[in-house]
């Protein structure tokens, strides 16, 4: 064979080679088009081996439609049950509940989903009594690999989740360690009184406003009334309390702030293998007044290490690691993240294009803070690093653009308010910052 053909055998078989490894990465086991786009350039994501299960929120099928909280709520502590199962990927909440009110194909939302096993089902609660049903089918093929239906008085309900766990974990032919044996098998509380006050009080913030706020506080004040030994309720209360402080819809921050600490480490104390206890825990750490980043790395590993498939943990631990200067690190958490949860929310682009820019990488940090900044533009962290990022990249006239953006959002950007604004403590990061800022035109004061 002459050698130019040999050549050009060589180089047709080295692109299938990469054509079939990149298959392997983005392909529908592994992350999503969307996950792999966003970090175009960057570290190689490895396609998780375990199988992989996104649990679809369950239709409320009661007469009463103010009881879609409580289908909503046992879709949420279902996918979160699973996550503490490591030979399991467990799809993010956030992107499952992305398909709710959708009547789509789940070969397609598996596809979209890296999901190899979608879980759909329906709840009806009436009459003092649950009925569920469920139906797990193989995403590839549309088969059904099981399916079962539960009807149980509802102070039977926690027996019934149990056993609708088991049904599944036996479906999918797991493995469970002692460990996961044991989280799977412990209640967050013996009061399905409480249980349910708990489903109603994070239902209710999920609106994130100040009379939901409160009315979640009441809820969750009440449910620790009738069990002072729920330590997700002390968790939530403490966030709750946090997110009050945070917004000023108290007139004592500080007052407020110290009592949600109290109530996370409460929460830790009564349970300390509850995941979201640390989180919450953790999260409290890393605001104002405390900013202890040294404690909120030890909650958050922590909680990921309980929940293995703790997507907002991995982007809120990422977040830190930009903050002491660890941006490599913070890749690697992103990527996990975004495999478990590929409808990502809008600031995991923000954290994702961040850590881009502490490593240099301008061109591909700005794309993904500009993506950030479509998705949610009355946030304005993400108009002022794509700043920075502009600055790095010469381009003064989108940097003129951003900036005014910022202006009209109330935010005017100087070198002085981005100093005392940043959460970063990496000297040589803060420095890389300004530096955009300065090549972009931002004033000093």
């Amino acid at each position: 064979m002459p050698a130019y053909a040999t050549a050009a055998v060589a180089v047709f078989v080295a692109l299938a080679l990469v054509w079939l490894g990149l298959q392997s990465l983005f392909g529908p086991l592994g992350m999503s088009e969307q996950s792999a786009q966003a970090i175009t350039g960057e570290s190689a994501v490895i396609r998780p081996e375990n199988p992989s299960i996104a649990v679809l929120p369950f239709v409320n099928r009661s007469s009463d439609d103010e009881q879609e909280y409580f289908s909503d709520g046992l879709s949420e502590d279902l996918i979160t049950d699973l996550s503490h199962i490591s030979g399991l990927t467990v799809i993010a909440r956030t992107s499952s509940f992305a398909y709710k009110g959708q009547s789509k194909d789940v070969r397609v939302i598996g596809k979209e989903l890296g999901a190899r096993y979608i879980l759909e089902g329906s709840v009806r609660k009436a009459d003092g009594r649950v009925r569920i049903t469920a139906q797990l089918t193989a995403a590839q093929n549309g088969q059904h690999v099981w399916s079962g239906r539960f009807d149980e008085p509802i102070n039977n309900l926690f027996d019934l989740q149990d056993v609708f766990r088991q049904k599944i974990v036996s479906a999918l032919a797991l493995k469970l360690n002692p460990g996961e044996e044991r989280r799977l098998a412990h209640r967050a509380t013996s009061s399905t009184e409480a249980y349910d006050l708990y489903l109603r009080a994070r239902n209710q913030e999920s609106h994130f406003t100040r009379r939901s706020n409160e009315a979640a506080r009441a809820l969750l004040r009440r449910a620790i009334g009738i069990d002072p030994k729920f330590a997700d309720a002390y968790a939530r209360l403490a966030q709750n309390y946090s997110l009050a402080a945070e917004n000023g819809w108290v007139e004592d921050r500080d007052a407020l702030s110290a009592e949600a600490l109290a109530l996370a480490q409460k929460a830790v104390e009564i349970d300390d293998s509850s995941p979201y206890a640390h989180w919450s825990l953790g999260r409290i750490y890393s605001r104002a007044p405390l900013r202890d980043f040294d404690q909120t790395i030890a909650q958050l590993r922590k909680a990921i290490a309980l929940d293995p498939n703790y997507a907002d943990g991995y982007a809120f631990l990422a977040s830190l690691m930009d903050a002491v200067g660890r941006a490599e690190e913070a890749l690697s958490l992103l990527d996990k993240a975004m495999r478990i949860n590929p409808h990502f929310p809008f600031w995991y682009l923000f954290e994702l294009g961040r850590a881009q820019y502490f490593l240099t990488r301008f061109e591909i940090a700005a794309a993904n803070l500009k993506k950030a900044t479509q998705r949610n533009p009355t946030v304005p962290w993400p108009h002022r690093w794509l700043v920075a990022a502009y600055g790095q990249l010469g381009k003064r006239d989108d940097a003129a653009w951003e900036l005014a953006e910022l202006d009209g959002l109330g935010q005017s950007l100087t070198i002085e308010t981005a100093r005392e604004g940043t959460t970063i403590r990496h000297p040589a990061y803060v420095e890389l910052f300004v530096d955009g800022l300065r090549k972009a035109g931002v004033p000093e004061r």
